[in-house]
């Protein structure tokens, strides 16, 4: 994979701008004074967009770097004043290159509480986000929502705008509210989710050593489920509905690989090797939830994110090449959905 390849797909789980541009827009012209709320909202939008600048980040010899990076120092909490403080300056160089003038008093707090809102705001998801470093190198991950979701972004983006606009700010108020009583909702989905999977696993006998639930692609009508029985990767896919009972979609199960109990093609790595290193580090990033790729064998994939809720197969991986032990892994994307595997989604969603 070529290095432009790499920095591309590393955008993709966080390409949700919008919704970071949109909430930085709005808490910004919740907190701005009256006569300050356009140009606020402006630094606002930029302070909240700055962190997933580390998308630029980048090793050429390493692979795994970029993915490493992604959400890290730039997504902590204490980086939000250094975000603040830089989102203003980037605001004032933009109003002087439009002849506005700079503004610099009053601009201080409302990018302050936008930067303080991407962070958070990832953390939401469940990729992972070093939002405690460098105290903790823990990825927060809260599996509320997914990285994109549009009935969560779009309201609060015609709230954004229509605020910023008009320089009000009531309907960025409204838009906050929503997002509100959205991840609300969520809550209550990704509980009944949980409790679908642990319910189907006494059916079968099974005891979750280990459990998590999070929703697929755009919706939080169906969840993907995942827990670890006797050092099998189960995944359970439910769908709690609104107003009706809960449903078990499909399952599919794959042993979880674990460099402290090798199995292939993690044998074939000598254990203080680069590769073997490349998979701890893997690990770390996955969450734990690693496992082989049913049609690549030496393909070790995040079992969190399947090309379908109800499918082992993952999104993206790690290529092992047992013959060079001594060169970095490669990252390995595998973005073509499987044939019908869209449609078949969105039966799902919509309950069919």
């Amino acid at each position: 994979m070529t290095l432009a390849a790499q920095r591309r797909n590393a955008l993709i789980p966080g390409m949700d701008t919008i919704t970071h541009g949109a909430l930085g827009i709005a808490v910004a012209l919740l907190v701005a004074p009256a006569g300050l709320r356009k140009k606020a909202a402006l630094a606002g939008f930029i302070a909240a967009e700055l962190p997933d600048m580390d998308v630029f980040l980048f090793s050429p010899g390493d692979p795994l770097f970029t993915l490493q990076i992604h959400r890290h120092f730039t997504h902590a909490l204490v980086a939000i004043p250094f975000l603040a403080m830089l989102g203003v300056v980037l605001a004032n160089f933009l109003r002087l290159l439009c002849r506005r003038g700079r503004v610099w008093r009053g601009m201080w707090l409302p990018a302050l509480a936008a930067a303080a809102t991407h962070g958070l705001c990832d953390t939401w998801t469940s990729y992972g986000t070093h939002l405690f470093w460098p105290f903790s190198d823990r990825r927060e991950s809260w599996d509320m929502i997914a990285v994109i979701d549009p009935l969560l972004t779009l309201p609060l983006l015609a709230g954004a705008i229509i605020g910023w606009v008009r320089g009000r700010r009531r309907p960025a108020v409204a838009g906050l509210a929503w997002v509100c009583v959205y991840l609300t909702l969520c809550l209550v989905q990704q509980q009944r989710a949980r409790e679908a999977v642990l319910t189907w696993a006494a059916q079968q006998g099974h005891v979750a050593e280990r459990l998590t639930v999070k929703p697929s692609l755009g919706n939080i009508m169906v969840w993907r489920g995942l827990y670890v029985r006797d050092g099998i990767c189960q995944v359970v896919c439910v769908r709690p509905g609104i107003t009706e009972g809960v449903r078990v979609l499909g399952t599919a199960s794959a042993p979880l690989l674990d460099p402290d109990r090798p199995l292939p093609p993690l044998t074939a790595l000598p254990p203080d090797s680069v590769q073997a290193n490349d998979v701890r580090r893997f690990q770390h990033f996955s969450d734990g939830w690693m496992g082989v790729h049913p049609q690549h064998p030496n393909v070790i994939g995040d079992l969190r994110y399947a090309t379908r809720p109800d499918l082992i197969s993952p999104l993206w991986g790690i290529a092992l090449d047992p013959a060079q032990p001594s060169q970095h892994v490669k990252l390995t994307y595998f973005r073509d959905l499987l044939d019908g595997a869209m449609s078949q989604w969105w039966r799902m969603v919509v309950g069919k």
